[in-house]
């Protein structure tokens, strides 16, 4: 599996990232570390996956600042 991934510039980045780790991950989810560079970028991932009645333990982000 390739370690570099692109996601193209006309797609909504988070969306898209969400997408591909439901894909990816599907039951293992909750067990993914997702490292994004600010809180606003967590609230939002939080948000889209609410949105998708995907219910993970998005608690436990931790900011490294």
């Amino acid at each position: 599996m390739p370690n570099i991934f692109n996601i193209p510039a006309n797609y909504n980045f988070l969306e898209t990232l969400a997408c591909w780790l439901e894909e990816r991950f599907g039951e293992q989810l909750a067990e993914v570390k997702i490292l994004l560079p600010n809180r606003r970028s967590c609230r939002e991932l939080r948000e889209i996956f609410a949105k998708k009645k995907r219910i993970v333990i998005l608690g436990l982000f931790r900011e490294f600042l």
